[in-house]
């Protein structure tokens, strides 16, 4: 499994960041906004989001 989180490096109020996951080929696709105030929190929010979709593609595969 891959997980990847881009964060835009740009000054306005809010920016918007694709989370992929990659699970055994298929991918999964996860758009966030992030708030600029929450500055260098956004990767860690960013990373907690990928985590979560993670769990949720998972649950997902196993009830199928």
């Amino acid at each position: 499994m891959t997980l990847a989180a881009t964060i835009p490096q740009v000054q306005q109020e809010s920016v918007y960041i694709e989370i992929v996951a990659d699970i055994e080929g298929k991918q999964d696709v996860l758009i966030r906004k992030i708030d600029a105030w929450e500055g260098e929190f956004a990767a860690i929010k960013a990373t907690d989001e990928a985590l979560q979709l993670s769990e949720q593609i998972n649950r997902e595969r196993k009830s199928i």
